[in-house]
C-alpha cells in the first residue's frame, strides 16, 4: 500500500535531471509488468500535483478496464495501455525512440513534445528538443553529441503530452545507452 506521506514531492523546477522518488516508485511498479497476465494504467494527467492518489478514480478505472478487456477479453478496438518505450537506435547525434504502441499511434498533446532528457558520456542531463517522426521520436541536444542516456517524463509531476491517439499517456522510463562494440 501506498502511504500518502511516504514519499517526499520535490518543489517543481524546471531543471533536467532533478530526482524524484514518485519517478522511482512508478518505475518499480512498471517492472511487475514482466509478470503475465498484469496490466498498468498510467495516470500522470490524472493526478494531483502533490499527491500519489488521484482523485478522479473514474479515470483510473477506466484505463485499467481497457487493459483488462483488451488482454484479458482480446477486445481489439481498445489498446491496452498507452505507449511504452520498445527499443531506441542511435543516428549520430540524435536517438530515435520507438514504442509499443498497442494497436494505437503516437499523439502530442499540447504545443510541443516535452518531458525528454538526454546525457553524454559526462553525465549532464539537458532538456531534449524531441520531434514526432511518424510514430517514433527523435531527441537531439545541441549540448550532447553521443546520448548515452534518455528520460521521459521523471518527476514527481510531469507534464504529459505524449500519447496515443485512444488518449492514454505514454508511461515515463529511463534508459542508459550501451555504446555498440
Amino acid at each position: 500500500m501506498f502511504a500518502r506521506d511516504s514519499v517526499t514531492v520535490t518543489a517543481s523546477t524546471n531543471k533536467p535531471g532533478v530526482e524524484s522518488e514518485w519517478a522511482g516508485l512508478r518505475d518499480a511498479q512498471a517492472a511487475a509488468l514482466e509478470l503475465p497476465y498484469t496490466g498498468m494504467a498510467v495516470t500522470l494527467d490524472l493526478g494531483e500535483e502533490k499527491d500519489g492518489h488521484p482523485r478522479n478514480k473514474w479515470g483510473v478505472g477506466q484505463r485499467l478496464a481497457w487493459s483488462a478487456l483488451s488482454q484479458a477479453y482480446e477486445f481489439s478496438k481498445i489498446p491496452a495501455a498507452g505507449p511504452r518505450f520498445e527499443a531506441l537506435i542511435l543516428e549520430g547525434d540524435r536517438v530515435r525512440i520507438f514504442f509499443d504502441l498497442f494497436g494505437s499511434s503516437l499523439a502530442v498533446r499540447g504545443e510541443s513534445l516535452d518531458g525528454f532528457v538526454v546525457a553524454g558520456s559526462d553525465g549532464v542531463l539537458h532538456w531534449a528538443n524531441a520531434q514526432l517522426e511518424g510514430d517514433t521520436v527523435v531527441l537531439s541536444a545541441s549540448q550532447v553529441s553521443s546520448s548515452q542516456f534518455v528520460r521521459f517524463a521523471w518527476a514527481d509531476n510531469p507534464a504529459c503530452t505524449l500519447y496515443n491517439t485512444f488518449g492514454q499517456p505514454a508511461a515515463p522510463f529511463q534508459i542508459n545507452i550501451s555504446p555498440s562494440v
